[in-house]
C-alpha cells in the first residue's frame, strides 16, 4: 500500500513485512497497490510507553530487556526460548509476553518463516 500523510509526504509499503513509523496524530490515507493486504499497527500513549516493531526471519536473540511484547507469526512457525520458558507460535497466532529478558531466543522452524514483534517499554513512574 501507499501511505499519504497530511503534510504531503508519501511512503510505499510494497515490500512484504516492511515497516513505517509515524506519530498517531498524523493524518494518513492509504491506497492499495495490488489487492488486499494485512496491516500490523502498534499504538502506545506517548509519555506512558514506547514501542518498536521488529521483523525476524532467522534465529535471533532479543537484544534488551522489554516490559511487554506482542509477537505475531504471519508465516511459518517460531519458538521463543528463554531460561524459564519455551513458547511455540504458529502462523496466524499472536502471543503476549510480560518481562521479556535480553537473550530470549527467537527460533524459526524453517527458512521463510516470519515473526513480527512489538517491543513495548513502559515509562518510569
Amino acid at each position: 500500500m501507499l501511505l499519504h500523510a497530511d503534510d504531503g509526504t508519501q511512503f510505499a509499503l510494497t515490500t512484504p513485512f516492511a515497516s513505517h513509523t509515524f506519530r498517531g496524530e498524523t493524518g494518513i490515507e492509504a491506497t492499495l497497490v495490488s489487492g488486499a493486504t494485512r496491516d500490523f499497527n502498534v499504538m502506545v500513549r506517548r509519555g506512558l510507553a514506547g514501542a518498536t516493531v521488529e521483523v525476524w526471519r532467522a534465529e535471533t536473540p532479543i537484544s534488551r530487556d522489554v516490559d511487554e511484547a506482542v509477537f505475531f507469526c504471519p508465516a511459518g512457525r517460531f519458538r521463543l526460548v528463554s531460561n524459564d520458558d519455551d513458547f511455540p507460535l504458529s502462523a496466524a497466532y499472536a502471543l503476549r509476553v510480560s518481562g521479556v529478558r535480553a537473550g530470549t531466543r527467537l527460533i524459526p522452524k524453517a527458512e521463510g518463516d516470519v515473526l513480527i514483534g512489538a517491543l513495548i517499554e513502559l515509562a518510569e513512574a
